[in-house]
């Protein structure tokens, strides 16, 4: 194990995710991409993101996310990075939570020789009570 993984361990397991945990709803009702965003954090300390998208209604399985403070003094977690790869497509996901608000943005490749252009879409979300 290198030093830096040692470092991204510790800093994953000390890291505090409270703010980024939940239920999220995209502010966009007739919305076509993610709609409902869900940030768990396991035992082990790692978040995981897993959502519903339009138009299908289809569920993505969590994946783990990476974790970001926006310093490097600070241990709250602000931001993340996951990807998703699905049956026709990839989808790379940033997201940040601010004032209460997650902003998550997608990066989606089809890879199923449809032709569609990749696409980005930055979408906005509340979270819902607990």
């Amino acid at each position: 194990m290198t030093r830096l993984t040692r470092a991204r361990e510790r800093f994953v397991t000390e890291t505090d995710m409270e703010l980024m945990l939940g239920t999220w709803i995209n502010f966009e009702k007739d919305f076509i991409g993610i709609v409902r965003a869900e940030l768990t954090c396991s035992r082990d300390g790692v978040l995981h993101l897993a959502a519903t998208a339009e138009p299908d209604h289809a569920r993505w399985d969590a994946v783990p996310a990476a974790v970001f403070s926006e310093d490097v003094a600070q241990r709250r977690g602000a931001a993340l990075v996951a990807s998703f790869t699905l049956a026709d497509r990839s989808v790379g996901v940033v997201g940040y939570q601010a004032r209460g608000i997650l902003t998550l943005e997608t990066a989606t490749t089809f890879t199923d020789g449809s032709g569609r252009s990749p696409h980005y879409i930055r979408q906005h979300f509340y979270r819902l009570p607990t």
